[in-house]
């Protein structure tokens, strides 16, 4: 009940209204007299010290606060100086204005709150913290400050991962950042999740930046904090040095040695049309003498086994 008071912003709330915020469509007979048993110990929980209070009118019941007093009517205050400072191009305050919005929300909004109003709610407020993240996602990217855009984009993800202008924000955040790999990740998933959950395609900017960054073609747009002629796309470290050599195979010293006497054989690949030892070549002939028919089958098995290992 004190949550419907608060969130209508200093309007009254008719009694059926009260019941209906907290108890919906389940509200008993009796939820009448319970809506006037929580004013009398809001009543009680305020205070006569409180700036606040809980009047009877005629259209219901009305709470009296301090505009300042409700953490979110600071957080639209916030927000709004931000969009203005916007407005004058200075992205710096408006960068450090929603910074401030943010650091105002210390988890869920109306956690633990029973009642349709208050789940109803708690989309509402979701919203306008997301809002105001991308805001500021979009400012950080307008400034070049790739890094500071990219460190905490799970929020952005997590809650809504097929909102695309998001996605192309920290796909080009991540991208500037140096962390190339991620935005192909994020176009990935929200590719995926396009399809499965919405049934359509993502829009040609999400497929045509996904292509730029995968090509290496992307340029970073310019920012208001890069000097002229600054490099637009993070630096490409080259290899210092080519890769060591794979290390050899070696089997018994047997095999071993008769792979080194065959190698020169191996490599010239002569033909082999019969086994007398005049057939033979001028290499074969000098590496031992004339084997029989036996011993030379069972060394060309030795050296194709060898040459497939």
């Amino acid at each position: 009940m004190l949550a419907s008071l608060l969130l209508k912003a200093g309007k009254p709330v008719s009694l059926s209204k009260l019941v209906e915020d907290v108890w919906g469509d389940d509200a008993l007979p009796s939820a009448v007299g319970s809506v006037s048993t929580y004013v009398y110990r809001l009543r009680r929980a305020l205070g006569e010290q409180s700036d606040s209070c809980v009047s009877l009118v005629v259209r219901g019941y009305l709470l009296y606060h301090q505009p300042d007093a409700l953490d979110l009517n600071r957080f639209k205050e916030t927000t709004a100086w931000a969009r203005e400072a916007r407005s004058t191009g200075d992205l710096a305050s408006t960068a450090s204005l929603l910074t401030q919005g943010l650091e105002m929300w210390k988890g869920v909004a109306l956690a633990g709150v029973p009642g349709p109003f208050a789940g109803q709610q708690r989309s509402v407020l979701s919203e306008l913290r997301l809002v105001c993240a991308e805001e500021r996602l979009t400012c950080e990217v307008e400034r070049g400050r790739y890094a500071e855009a990219a460190a905490e984009p799970s929020a952005l993800l997590v809650e809504h991962p097929v909102q695309e202008r998001r996605g192309d924000l920290l796909m080009t955040a991540l991208y500037g950042a140096g962390r190339q790999s991620e935005p192909l990740t994020i176009n990935h998933m929200t590719s995926h999740l396009l399809r499965q959950r919405l049934g359509v395609s993502p829009s040609p900017e999400l497929q045509q930046l996904h292509e730029r960054i995968l090509s290496g073609r992307f340029q970073l747009p310019q920012s208001a904090d890069r000097p002229k002629g600054a490099p637009q796309t993070p630096p490409h470290h080259a290899p210092a040095q080519l890769p060591a050599a794979l290390p050899s195979l070696g089997g018994p010293r047997e095999s071993t040695s008769r792979s080194s006497a065959w190698s020169p054989m191996q490599r010239r690949r002569p033909p082999w049309p019969s086994t007398r030892s005049a057939d033979w070549p001028a290499s074969a002939r000098q590496l031992w003498p004339p084997p029989s028919p036996t011993v030379w089958l069972t060394a060309s098995r030795t050296a194709s086994s060898l040459q497939s290992w």
